[in-house]
């Protein structure tokens, strides 16, 4: 036959699924923060190769040399806006970051730094191995 649960128990089983959803939603936060400049730099990637697209589908008819100052504008402009939000988002993780330190939740800092130098490992290596490979 089964026991009849004391008071005490209770308080404990509460207690353990309250730190249960508290640890998943630090680590959806955490994830949020790493996640958001690569998010950010592949919609910049994407948002470049659909201008690149509109550029070839307006100029199909003009000269070559239009034709390629104006997709050459489009990616310069496309790589700017990737550096710039790629940069503010990063700025933003850090201050974010900055401020768990200060506030004594150094687990979710230390995993949010972690987190970012994989994010940073994942853009730059494509790079790495291109000026490598080649």
């Amino acid at each position: 036959m089964s026991q009849p649960l004391s008071e005490h128990s209770i308080a404990q089983s509460t207690a353990r699924r309250y730190r249960f959803m508290l640890a998943c939603q630090h680590l959806w936060h955490v994830l949020a923060i790493v996640l958001l400049p690569l998010l950010l730099l592949t919609g910049s990637g994407v948002g470049t190769l659909g201008l690149i697209v509109l550029v070839r589908t307006w100029t199909a008819s003009d000269a070559f040399f239009v034709r390629q100052m104006l997709l050459l504008l489009a990616v310069t402009l496309g790589l700017l806006l990737a550096v710039l939000t790629y940069t503010v988002s990063i700025v933003f993780a850090l201050r974010k970051i900055r401020a768990w330190h200060e506030s004594n939740q150094a687990g979710k800092a230390h995993g949010a730094t972690w987190g970012l130098g994989f994010t940073a490992l994942m853009v730059a290596l494509p790079l790495l191995l291109a000026l490598f490979l080649h």
